[in-house]
């Protein structure tokens, strides 16, 4: 913390930025307790949120500090209520960032009791389990405060309409047809390709558009770069 400290107050941060890909090995020996790892965590987060370039691995360790936090830590989890929403925020606005393990988090899932936050929680559940519908409805009762979170509509209903084509790509035969896409996507028949060419752009899927037969057919579809289905096949691209 000392070292962190020091880098900052000598605007010399880019130095102790490559120690932090250590951090796993470093925290083996020090035999940190909870407390010290939580600031620890959030010390360097808020260093990397900071840093050009680095917001994903910010946001790795905001995930790490909400981490330390368990259900007996009720007091302390209130105290770290803004991080929480930080990091609905952080992944409801990130292009890249489809899946993540924040409702499974205590701190988390304790937002939807207090009233200040709840929509917030609401907000990351349908981004994590609702459709297009869920977020259409959400944004229209709540429009101003998707503002003030600093979130695009235009981004978020982008993010939601890539969300199906990943879970259409785990059926049994990896095949989608173009009539569902279009109708979950809630779009034109002519938009159905270049909304299957933008999940592959972004890594989500690995597919073959076959325009004959009107089919989307799978190899693998992806989710935060982890394929979550792989199958046997020759490809032509």
């Amino acid at each position: 913390m000392k070292a962190l400290n020091l880098s900052i107050n000598g605007k010399v941060v880019e130095h102790i930025l490559p120690s932090f890909k250590k951090m796993d090995s470093f925290l083996k020996e020090w035999n940190l307790g909870v407390k010290d790892q939580r600031g620890l965590f959030l010390r360097i987060s808020n260093i990397l949120k900071e840093t050009k370039g680095s917001a994903e691995a910010s946001f790795k360790f905001l995930i790490k500090y909400l981490g330390t936090f368990s259900d007996e830590d009720v007091s302390a989890m209130n105290e770290a209520n803004e991080e929480a929403l930080h990091a609905i925020i952080a992944f409801v606005k990130a292009p890249d960032m489809f899946q993540c393990g924040l409702l499974d988090m205590p701190v988390i899932v304790q937002l939807e009791k207090g009233a200040k936050h709840a929509l917030a929680y609401q907000l990351l559940k349908i981004f994590l389990t609702g459709r297009l519908d869920d977020y259409m409805n959400f944004h229209e009762a709540n429009s101003e405060l998707l503002k003030t979170y600093g979130l695009l509509h235009e981004d978020c209903v982008e993010k939601m309409r890539l969300l199906p084509l990943v879970d259409f790509g785990m059926t049994e035969t990896g095949q989608i047809p173009y009539s569902m896409i279009k109708d979950t996507l809630n779009i034109d028949d002519i938009e159905v390709e270049s909304w299957v060419v933008k999940a592959i752009s972004t890594k989500l899927l690995i597919c073959k558009i076959d325009k004959m037969n009107q089919l989307i057919t799978v190899r693998c579809a992806f989710c935060g770069g982890r394929p979550l289905l792989s199958l046997p096949m020759l490809w032509l691209y």
